[in-house]
C-alpha cells in the first residue's frame, strides 16, 4: 500500500474514533454513510480498531468507543501499542506493592495500566502527573489516596510537568516510584523522547527510595533524545517475554532485580 493510502486510512481511523466519541451506539450503516466509504471497509477498519481495543460492538451489532482511558485518538493509538505486553509488565509489577505503600506514578501508558490494578490492595497512598490515573482510582477508591500534581498540561503524554510539579514533589518521599521511558540501552541507558518530561521523571527518581522501570521489548536497544537515568540507577526492571536473551543477561548483570512477565 503506497503511503499516501496509507495515510489515508490512518486518518479515516482517527476520524472514525472522534465520530463514535460523540455518537455512542452507531451501526455500520450510520457510520458507513457518515464517512461516504463502503460498508466493507468501515467494517474492516471497525475490526481494527475492535482488535486495539479501542471500540467495542454490543447488543444489535452497534459499536461504541471504549471510554479506557479518553477520547484522544492518538493517546488512544499509543494506549494499545504492545497492550498485551502491558497488562502482562503491569501485573507483575503490582506484585511488588506491599499494602501501605507510598507510590509515585508517572505518566506512561504501562504505568497507567498498574494504576487499574491496584484496587485491592490497602491503604495505597499516590502522588502522579498522569491525567487519567485519578479518573481511574476515583471509580474504584477504596483506601488509596491520589495527590495530583499540578503544573504545565502536556496535551501529547496526558501528563503535568514543569516548575511547579517538580517543585511539589520536593515535600514528599516515596517509597516506591514506578516510570515508563521510550528507550533502554546498555551505553545510554534509560532515556525519553519527551523534552517536557524530563525534568519530573528526575524528580520522581530522586525522591524515592526504590526505582522501578516498567518497559516492554520494543524500547529495548532503543536510544531517545533526552537521558532520565542509568541503568545502574534502576533497582527493579519490568519488561516481557519478548526480550532478547543476550541483552536480558546483559540486563541482569546491571540491574539488581529484573522481572521478566508471562503473557496471560
Amino acid at each position: 500500500m503506497a503511503k499516501n493510502s496509507l495515510d489515508a486510512v490512518n486518518f479515516r481511523r482517527e476520524e472514525l474514533l472522534r465520530f463514535l466519541a460523540l455518537n455512542q451506539n452507531s451501526s455500520l450503516s450510520d457510520i458507513s454513510s457518515r464517512f461516504g466509504t463502503s460498508e466493507m471497509t468501515i467494517r474492516r477498519d471497525l475490526r481494527v480498531l475492535s482488535e486495539k481495543g479501542l471500540i467495542s460492538k454490543g447488543i444489535g451489532n452497534l459499536y461504541s468507543l471504549n471510554c479506557d482511558p479518553a477520547f484522544d485518538p492518538k493517546y488512544f493509538f499509543r494506549y494499545s501499542t504492545n497492550r498485551p505486553k502491558k497488562l502482562a509488565i503491569a501485573a507483575a509489577a503490582v506484585e511488588l506493592i506491599p499494602s501501605g505503600s507510598f507510590l509515585f506514578l508517572d505518566s506512561g501508558t504501562t504505568v497507567l495500566e498498574l494504576a487499574k490494578q491496584l484496587s485491592h490492595l490497602d491503604s495505597i497512598s499516590i502522588v502522579t502527573n498522569n491525567l487519567y490515573i485519578p479518573m481511574y482510582i476515583s471509580q474504584r477508591p477504596g483506601s488509596t489516596k491520589i495527590d495530583f500534581l499540578g503544573g504545565d498540561v502536556d496535551l501529547p503524554s496526558m501528563s503535568t510537568n514543569g516548575i511547579p510539579a517538580c517543585k511539589r514533589l520536593e515535600g514528599y518521599h516515596a517509597d516506591l516510584v514506578f516510570f515508563s521511558a521510550d528507550g533502554v540501552d546498555l551505553t545510554h541507558g534509560v532515556t525519553t523522547k519527551e523534552y517536557s518530561l524530563v525534568d519530573i521523571k528526575k524528580a520522581m527518581l530522586s525522591h524515592a527510595e526504590k526505582k522501578i522501570l516498567l518497559v516492554d521489548s520494543s524500547k529495548m536497544n532503543a536510544c531517545s533524545i533526552k537521558a532520565v537515568a542509568t541503568l545502574d540507577e534502576i533497582d527493579v526492571l519490568v519488561t516481557d517475554w519478548e526480550v532478547p536473551a543476550v541483552m536480558l543477561a546483559q540486563l541482569k548483570e546491571i540491574i539488581p532485580q529484573v522481572i521478566v512477565a508471562r503473557p496471560r
